[in-house]
């Protein structure tokens, strides 16, 4: 009985570890258009183009990436989660990421990055015109791309107030610190 009740527990305790270190990680999702391309090599960047950049005009959607968060996730920070694109679109063949949407994190929703984005399959010539010369400019943090101007992140701040997610006097503080900025 004593050994039942033992190796019951050692099962319980293994299954519950699996499933915890198997939920850690973020899950992606591919899915390829009908091009066959063979894999990008490491040598060669991807250039990624955030939400409002324009891709150049030949460009060839070649598939989609879905990267999300298990609920568990670990390890899914920004740089962690485009990391993680481009080796998806590699895969592919593509040698572009543009970004779709991007889901920031949150206390109410998640704490990992999540992204949906296009895979690009970017003629050689494009990729020499996008940035002037052969090494094309990749970006790679949403902050730097969205600088947001001080009028931008006062509505922002209003709009916690108003929601009421933070209070008057927080939003003083905040509003102060951004007009001395």
């Amino acid at each position: 009985m004593k050994n039942q009740r033992m190796t019951t527990m050692t099962i319980s305790v293994l299954l519950a570890g699996s499933i915890l270190f198997t939920s850690c990680a973020s899950w992606v999702q591919t899915s390829r258009s009908n091009y066959n391309f063979s894999p990008t090599p490491l040598s060669e960047p991807i250039t990624v183009y955030d939400l409002k950049d324009t891709v150049p005009k030949n460009s060839q959607q070649i598939g989609t990436i879905t990267i999300g968060d298990t609920g568990f996730s670990v390890d899914c920070g920004w740089e962690q989660v485009l990391e993680k694109a481009k080796e998806e679109c590699r895969a592919m063949g593509g040698n572009g990421i543009k970004l779709m949407k991007i889901g920031k994190p949150n206390f109410f929703t998640s704490t990992c990055y999540r992204i949906y984005a296009y895979v690009l399959k970017i003629p050689e010539n494009e990729l020499i015109q996008n940035s002037g010369n052969k090494q094309p400019i990749i970006k790679t943090n949403p902050q730097q791309n969205q600088l947001q101007t001080k009028t931008d992140r006062l509505r922002e701040l209003k709009q916690l107030v108003d929601e009421k997610l933070i209070t008057q006097a927080e939003y003083e503080n905040a509003k102060k610190k951004i007009l001395d900025e």
